[in-house]
């Protein structure tokens, strides 16, 4: 280096210092905007997460405020658990073990008992993380003070809608946080030591990650192994890298839980258990094809695997290592019986995620294609698209194979941060195009410089770039593979909004449908109402009724979940009973309720759709119980996806007194 040039270099990097210093203070003051603006839209009475989670928490709290172990629930108080140990039970109760450690100490610390509230902030304080290092990172892969300042702003507003999720809000935060270290530490491949830090730290933030979610950082660590091989020189040196990533990944989730569980058990004694430490999979996947109907009844209801692995051992305990054998063997058992049925489930849920892609990002995924080959940033984001595309197939496993809504957060995510990626791109393209544009020209025109002659620099300006950008990547083959390429995104799109769209209705009435039961026996007719006839009844808020030979035809109003055809009100004693209507649904879905008019009370409820069976015979039955005389009303509502009319045919309406339920124990 020269004389001259080590002054000139040392300038350049005080300059840089002091960018890094101001970006570190802009992703501070975001990260707390961020904050407060996130929490101002989330009340904590609407945080969503599980009534199982929410219980399980709680108690958890309480053992703690007891002076007991971390990671321990117990049905009696501690200290009479110490006694008799079997009261004792693990806090996680077979799901994830994250937030049974983080969420109860946190709030034995702080003194917040409140499940809702810890899961609020625990998300939230997670999340900031986001805007606090966003600036940094991608000022160090881009190189672009532009970038590091819009880049943050944009994902602020983006991931809101992605907070509140239950836990799965973690299979986001992980994809955003996780991947960026990664780019930085190849940015920085020049510096090997900062790099393998700085993947490191990725795989830690992967190892927390999986701790709330089971998996949900395997794809940051993986890809974060992949680079730490190819950033070290040396086989040494790359054993010794790869050896550090699999430590960071394995020393919260694996390593530091293996030691809390220690302890919990040395100190509480506790039986040992059958439950796993993380949410098992068979259990879940076999429950996914109860997406749409099928012949074997499957549905998405965790009573109806325990009941189908009961009818193969009625002594199996639930999410034990023997139930999910039985639910990994009734689920390929299904699977092979009808390989067609099962292609057709998977090609839908596929459809569900492209959709929800290209609803989200759809900008994005057409840019991407043109982005990859021309611009100077085609390179980078070549390389970033190659790292992030195993991560997000990952994250497609778990909505194909239970949910694609609820469990699409991370697949959701992955694109969230193609979409960063790519707004990132297109700035740094554009970058130094506005750094030459002739501001001078600008200012003689308006000091009276002609329109044309501003016009003429400007274009001769971006003329020179285009030409760079042609000679340097682009030839009439390439053009030709970007329009195709785009031209297929755009195709699949469409073709998968077209399949989900079709499919829709279907997936809405199976998920939540009251599954078919016989008619209890033992009982007597209270009330019945049948034929032409139905005295009484009333067509309600804008229904229409035409009587039949043996029935009423019914067509409902635009209106969700309100009385369409009603009955008098019946006068019952208090006593088990059951309704009983026999009849088809056309169109739509009907909504069957039993009230008491005097105060609006809700008894019974029953959802049935056009797809169901056995809607005449045996009928649509469900029981309820009045704990004293009361008079009753049966309601029929419409029940669908959308506002829309449904189209139903009434037979009989049955009202039955049932005999007193046999005790228990």
């Amino acid at each position: 280096m020269s004389a001259s040039a080590a002054p000139v270099e040392r300038v350049a990097e005080r300059s840089t210092a002091r960018v890094r210093a101001g970006l570190v203070t802009y992703g501070f003051v975001l990260a707390l905007f961020a904050m407060s603006w996130w929490s101002g839209g989330i009340a904590t009475s609407q945080v969503h997460l599980q009534g199982s989670r929410q219980t399980l928490l709680a108690n958890s709290i309480s053992v703690l405020d007891q002076g007991g172990p971390p990671l321990l629930a117990s049905s009696a108080p501690y200290k009479q658990g110490l006694k008799q140990p079997s009261n004792f039970f693990p806090a996680n109760e077979g799901d994830d073990e994250g937030i049974y450690l983080y969420l109860p100490v946190a709030g034995h610390v702080l003194g917040d008992r409140d499940p809702l509230s810890l899961e609020k902030w625990f998300a939230i304080g997670a999340m900031a993380l986001v805007p606090l290092l966003y600036p940094l990172l991608f000022f160090t892969i881009f190189e672009s003070l532009a970038v590091a300042l819009v880049v943050p702003l944009v994902a602020v507003v983006a991931v809101r809608g992605l907070i509140n999720t239950d836990i799965y809000w973690v299979t986001v935060w992980i994809l955003l946080l996780g991947l960026p270290l990664v780019y930085a530490a190849i940015e920085r491949r020049t510096k090997p030591k900062l790099s393998v830090a700085l993947l490191a730290g990725a795989a830690v933030l992967a190892s927390f990650a999986t701790s709330v979610r089971v998996n949900s950082g395997l794809g940051v660590a993986l890809v974060a192994l992949v680079a730490a091989l190819v950033i070290a020189r040396g086989w040494r040196w790359r054993i010794a890298a790869g050896a550090l990533i699999a430590f960071a990944y394995l020393s919260i989730a694996t390593i530091a839980f293996a030691g809390v569980r220690a302890y919990r058990d040395h100190v509480s004694h506790m039986p040992a258990s059958t439950l796993p430490n993380a949410h098992p999979i068979w259990h879940a996947t076999y429950l996914g094809l109860g997406y749409l109907p099928n012949r074997w009844g499957i549905r998405w209801d965790d009573a109806f695997g325990f009941q189908a692995a009961q009818r193969v051992d009625p002594k199996v305990v639930l999410l034990s290592p023997h139930y999910e054998h039985i639910i990994r063997h009734l689920y390929f058992t299904a699977v092979k019986a009808d390989p067609g049925w099962a292609a057709h489930l998977y090609l839908v849920k596929l459809a569900m995620l492209a959709r929800a892609g290209a609803h989200h990002y759809w900008l994005a995924l057409v840019l991407v294609p043109i982005l990859l080959a021309i611009g100077p940033a085609s390179r980078r984001l070549r390389y970033q698209l190659l790292l992030l595309l195993p991560c997000v197939l990952l994250t497609m496993i778990p909505p194909l194979l239970t949910q694609p809504l609820g469990y699409d957060q991370g697949f959701l995510g992955g694109l969230l941060l193609l979409s960063l990626l790519v707004l990132a791109a297109v700035i740094a393209d554009a970058e130094p195009v506005a750094r030459e544009l002739p501001s001078g020209s600008l200012g003689r025109l308006i000091d009276g410089q002609p329109a044309a002659a501003t016009i003429t620099e400007i274009r001769a300006l971006l003329s020179r770039h285009v030409v760079q950008i042609r000679r340097s990547q682009t030839s009439a083959a390439l053009g030709g593979v970007v329009a195709v390429v785009t031209i297929i995104v755009v195709a699949a799109g469409w073709a998968a909004t077209a399949l989900a769209s079709a499919n829709d209705d279907t997936a809405f009435f199976y998920a939540k449908a009251t599954p078919e039961a016989a008619v209890p026996t033992g009982g007597h007719v209270v009330d019945t109402w049948n034929g032409a006839s139905f005295p009484g009844w009333s067509t309600l808020n804008g229904a229409t009724s035409t009587v039949g030979n043996d029935g009423i035809a019914i067509q409902t109003a635009s209106a969700l979940v309100t009385p369409q055809f009603e009955s008098p009100a019946v006068p019952l004693h208090a006593g088990r009973y059951a309704f009983v209507v026999s009849g088809a649904v056309e169109k739509g879905g009907i909504l069957v309720q039993v009230v008491e008019p005097d105060t609006g009370t809700s008894l019974a409820t029953g959802y049935y759709w056009h797809g169901q069976a056995g809607l005449g015979q045996p009928g649509m039955v469900d029981t309820f119980t009045l704990p004293k005389a009361a008079s009753v009303q049966v309601a029929l509502e419409d029940w669908a996806r959308v506002i829309e009319p449904s189209t139903w045919t009434v037979n009989r309406v049955t009202l039955v007194r049932l005999p007193p339920a046999a005790p228990t124990g």
